[in-house]
């Protein structure tokens, strides 16, 4: 074997790499689910390029490996109902020397999922809306804002929501849900209020006596079509209608009158108001006779409705307030008087009415008949003047005894006896007046037989005698 002689020197070369110190920087260490962490690493002794960057997060089994020292984002998730520390680490696998190990902590608090459902997503105003929150994560307190600065902090509130306008509104509901861990999440969803609508009315009078005419002006606002419901069973679409109300009753009837007006999404609403219609009084009566004789005694029976006071008036100064009334009627003319009977009625609710009638009086009368002649005995033939001296009448009718007859006031006639004994003629004056009874006067006319002449000597005729 050789043999060794002193010291040896060799030359060795030893290549001493950097020292690898694996680091990373993250944007924040705690949040709520789903959390986002910006990951910047900060590595050193590294030559890019020459190692690699291994990136373990712990809450899913796969690896991500990078070769650059570039930021990146990565989401950590949690569904439990508690907070969950994840581990994210760093390997540092250079592909020559010592690798190096860093590992940090992140805090990720349950994730919290703002949500609710709602009875009506659209209506007309004023519109109720019932909310049910369906907020997932655990929240314990919670926000509601209805978009016109009022909010409510119950869990399942009601709200009422009200467009004035002529215009269709929406409103955007928002629920912002927190959990114990102070972690939030809003949830936003519309609610659509209709153009409003107001109904309304007025009339030319509110109370008065049946029958009853009101004209109805429509002011609803918003409304394309109507109904008004006049209480009577009546009903009409016109926009502005005029009504009779009828009130056959004695006291005062009240009518609801309703109007609903409508718009196109077939919103509604409603005005109303009361009618007064009073009972109207009608004068009426009936007498038991319309003409006759003075004195006239006649009944009235007042067959008025509605009333409760009375005066009658007979035309001839006196009066009465009887309900029914008796009255004598005198007439002391030779024509018919005719009075006027007025009865007026009144009721407690200022009605008032009146009725006249005519009643005719007839005189109570007698025609005197009488008259004068200028002679009423002679010799054939004889030649009287009748000279009527008759009272209270106006018209005549002479019977001479022989079968003529005059309608004359006055009479002339001749009479004649060619026989030889006297004659009787009774003449009868009958005298008569329209409205008075009639009269008749008779007087006896003697009519001697005709004197014969001879010579200057007058023969008279046997049973007359001569000289």
């Amino acid at each position: 074997m050789p043999k060794c002689f002193g010291d040896v020197t060799l030359p060795v070369t030893v290549t001493v790499q950097p020292e690898v110190k694996a680091r990373f920087e993250i944007d924040k260490t705690s949040g709520c689910a789903p959390m986002k962490i910006i990951i910047k690493n900060t590595t050193t002794g590294v030559s890019l390029g020459n190692c690699k960057f291994l990136w373990f997060f712990e809450n899913d089994s796969s690896v991500i490996q990078t070769t650059s020292l570039a930021s990146f984002s990565h989401e950590y998730t949690n569904k439990s109902d508690s907070s969950v520390t994840y581990h994210p680490k760093l390997v540092v696998r250079p592909l020559a020397g010592c690798g190096s190990t860093m590992q940090s902590s992140v805090v990720v608090n349950p994730e919290i999922n703002a949500q609710f459902t709602k009875t009506k997503t659209e209506g007309c105003n004023p519109l109720s809306v019932q909310f049910t929150n369906e907020t997932k994560g655990y929240g314990n307190g919670y926000k509601w804002e209805f978009n016109n600065a009022a909010t409510d902090t119950s869990k399942n509130p009601q709200y009422i929501f009200t467009n004035p306008t002529i215009r269709d509104s929406v409103f955007n509901v928002k629920l912002i849900a927190t959990s114990k861990y102070a972690c939030k999440d809003t949830a936003i969803y519309p609610v659509k209020v209709f153009s409003n609508i107001s109904a309304g009315f007025a009339v030319n009078k509110r109370s008065g006596f049946s029958p009853l005419d009101i004209i109805f002006t429509n002011t609803s606002k918003g409304a394309t079509k109507q109904t008004w419901f006049f209480g009577d069973g009546e009903t009409s679409d016109v926009q502005n209608p005029t009504h009779t109300f009828l009130n056959a009753t004695d006291s005062s009837r009240k009518f609801s009158i309703v109007l609903t007006s409508i718009n196109n999404y077939n919103c509604s609403d409603t005005s109303k108001l009361l009618i007064r219609v009073d009972p109207k009084c009608t004068a009426s009566f009936i007498s038991s006779t319309s003409i006759g004789l003075s004195p006239l005694l006649i009944n009235f029976t007042n067959t008025s409705t509605n009333i409760n006071s009375q005066i009658w008036n007979f035309g001839e100064s006196s009066t009465s307030i009887e309900i029914n009334s008796i009255h004598t009627f005198i007439n002391n003319r030779s024509t018919p008087i005719k009075f006027s009977v007025k009865l007026k009625v009144n009721n407690q609710y200022g009605s008032s009415d009146s009725i006249t009638k005519d009643i005719s009086v007839l005189p109570n009368c007698k025609s005197i008949a009488q008259f004068e002649v200028n002679t009423d005995i002679g010799h054939s033939p004889l030649n009287i003047n009748f000279t009527n001296k008759s009272d209270n009448a106006e018209s005549y009718k002479w019977l001479c005894g022989d079968s003529t007859l005059s309608t004359s006031v006055n009479l002339t006639k001749t009479f004649t006896n060619n026989g030889t004994t006297n004659l009787i003629y009774t003449i009868k004056l009958v005298a008569s007046h329209t409205y008075c009874k009639s009269d008749t006067f008779t007087h006896n006319i003697t009519l001697l037989p005709k004197c014969a002449y001879s010579g200057n000597k007058r023969t008279v005729i046997p049973g007359i005698g001569g000289q």
